[in-house]
């Protein structure tokens, strides 16, 4: 994964029981890149909602919105998320 150029990485597993994924990225300090996961496993477990990524559910309606939130954000927004 190319990390450095990522700017949102959507985590949207099914089953996840770990969620080693969201720290993996954290890693890399790419100041542009946003987290989504889905609600299930050990994914909420690493992202605060609204603070350092979100969280979403798995049906299409709440994936595109949270998407859209996601891409309504400054570049100001989406780089204090990423640093928390």
């Amino acid at each position: 994964m190319q990390w450095q150029q990522t700017s949102i990485l959507a985590i949207l597993s099914r089953a996840e029981p770990s969620g080693l994924i969201p720290i993996e990225s954290r890693y890399y300090n790419n100041p542009s890149l946003t987290l989504l996961v889905s609600d299930v496993g050990g994914l909420p477990d690493q992202v605060e909602n609204n603070r350092d990524g979100f969280i979403t559910k798995l049906d299409s309606n709440s994936i595109k919105k949270s998407l859209n939130n996601i891409n309504m954000l400054s570049w100001q927004d989406k780089r204090k998320i990423s640093s928390n």
